[in-house]
C-alpha cells in the first residue's frame, strides 16, 4: 500500500508539472489534466463517491448485490477503497455512467464511443495508441509498448465482473464508454500489459469498469454540424445515401447518432471511394454522423431521414 501512494504521488507531481491545470469533483477530489489534440481530459481515473447533483453512489461489496444492480453502483477492486482508491479510482457499472444524476465534474463527461475513436486516431490508430497511453511504472512486465507520451497516465486497475469477481489489477485497464450497445451491452476500451493496441468491445452493463471524464466541447453536440471534405447525396433520403469522400478511405469507422447523441449505428473497416448507408430501422429525422480514417477525421455533418 505504501509503495502504491508513493508511486502515485510521483505520477501527479509530474503531471501537475506537464500541464498545470485540475478539476475538482463532488468529494473534492483533485485532478491534473492533459490536453490532446482537440480533447482535454482527466490525468487519472475518476474516484467520485456522489452523482454532481449530491446523490451518493451506492458502494456494493457484496457477489449477490453487485450481480442484480440495474442502477448505478461502484466498488474497489478487493473491496479496498483504503489501499486502491486513490491510485485506480473506483469502478463503476454503465447504469452510473448515463445516470441523469452525471458522474463527472461540471463542464466534463464520461466520453462517447466516437470521442474514444478521435483520441485513438489522433494518436496513430488503435495498433499503438495503447503504448502512447499507458503508463510506465505499475503495469505488470513487458507492458508492451508503454510509453506514456501522451501524458494520459492510463493505469491497470482491473475490473470487477458480472459475477462479482475482481480481477486483472497490473494486467488490464477497462474503461467505459457513455455510448448504448444494445440491451444488455455497451462500449469500453479494453489496454493490455502484453499489448500497444487498444481494442473496443461491447461488454455487460452490469462490469464494474474504470471511468475517465474528458472536458465538455464549446459547440454542440461533438461538433457534428459540417462537413469536411465530403460529399452527400442525396440528403434528406428515404431508402439509402451516399458519402464520398474526396480521397479513399483506409480502415474508416463511421459512426451516427441521434439528436439526443444515441449512437444508432456504427461500421467499422470502410475502404474505398465512398459508403453507401440503407436506411433500414432509422426513423424519419436528424441524425449526425462522424467519419474517421486511420489518417483522422474525414468528415462530420447531418442526415435527415424522410
Amino acid at each position: 500500500m505504501k509503495t502504491i501512494f508513493i508511486l502515485h504521488t510521483v505520477l501527479s507531481f509530474l503531471s501537475l508539472n506537464c500541464i498545470g491545470q485540475t478539476v475538482t469533483d463532488y468529494d473534492g477530489n483533485v485532478y491534473n489534466t492533459v490536453t490532446i489534440g482537440t480533447q482535454t481530459w482527466m490525468q487519472e481515473n475518476l474516484k467520485v463517491t456522489h452523482y454532481r447533483n449530491g446523490i451518493l453512489i451506492p458502494n456494493v461489496t457484496y457477489t449477490a448485490g453487485w450481480m442484480s444492480m440495474t442502477k448505478g453502483a461502484r466498488c474497489y477492486y478487493s473491496n479496498d477503497s483504503t489501499t486502491y482508491a486513490e491510485t485506480y479510482g473506483a469502478l463503476y457499472n454503465w447504469y452510473t455512467v448515463v445516470d441523469s444524476g452525471n458522474l463527472c465534474p461540471t463542464g466534463w463527461h464520461v466520453p462517447s464511443d466516437y470521442e474514444w475513436s478521435v483520441l485513438t486516431n489522433f494518436l496513430g490508430g488503435d495498433s499503438i495508441a495503447g503504448g502512447k497511453l499507458k503508463d510506465t511504472i505499475l503495469w505488470n512486465y513487458p507492458n508492451v509498448g508503454a510509453t506514456n507520451s501522451s501524458n494520459f497516465f492510463l493505469l491497470p486497475a482491473g475490473d470487477r465482473g458480472i459475477n462479482g469477481t475482481d480481477q486483472d489489477l497490473g494486467i488490464s485497464s477497462y474503461l467505459w464508454t457513455s455510448s448504448d450497445y444494445d440491451y444488455n451491452h455497451a462500449w469500453r476500451r479494453t489496454f493490455q500489459y502484453d499489448s500497444a493496441s487498444v481494442n473496443r468491445y461491447p461488454n455487460y452493463k452490469k462490469s464494474g469498469f474504470s471511468v475517465r471524464c474528458i472536458r465538455d466541447s464549446t459547440s454542440g453536440i461533438e461538433n457534428k454540424t459540417d462537413i469536411i471534405n465530403l460529399k452527400i447525396y442525396p440528403n434528406p433520403f428515404s431508402i439509402s445515401t451516399t458519402l464520398q469522400p474526396t480521397k479513399p478511405l483506409q480502415n474508416a469507422t463511421l459512426t451516427m447518432y441521434d439528436i439526443l447523441g444515441n449512437e444508432v449505428k456504427h461500421l467499422q473497416n470502410l475502404n474505398g471511394s465512398e459508403i453507401k448507408i440503407i436506411r433500414e430501422s432509422l426513423k424519419s429525422g436528424m441524425y449526425f454522423f462522424n467519419l474517421i480514417d486511420s489518417k483522422g477525421l474525414v468528415g462530420k455533418g447531418k442526415l435527415i431521414v424522410e
